[in-house]
């Protein structure tokens, strides 16, 4: 049997993650992961401290896209 590591939901520093994407993505690969998926939690206005800033949607996504 073959194991195939993936994950499909990560966070970064962006929301409540305590790593970042670059950091995640390089330990990744390292290990042989096949596929990682960012996420991060929404905008939204009763819990602010654990999701993404609207201030810094564009800065995630382009990080993410820049780890890609």
């Amino acid at each position: 049997m073959v194991n195939i590591l993936s994950s499909a939901h990560v966070h970064t520093t962006f929301c409540d993650g305590k790593t970042t994407a670059g950091d995640m993505a390089r330990a990744a690969y390292e290990m042989g992961f096949v596929s990682l998926g960012f996420t991060s939690h929404a905008s939204q206005t009763f819990d602010p401290a654990h999701c993404i800033a609207p201030s810094s949607e564009e800065d995630y996504k382009k990080e993410i896209r820049r780890v890609q």
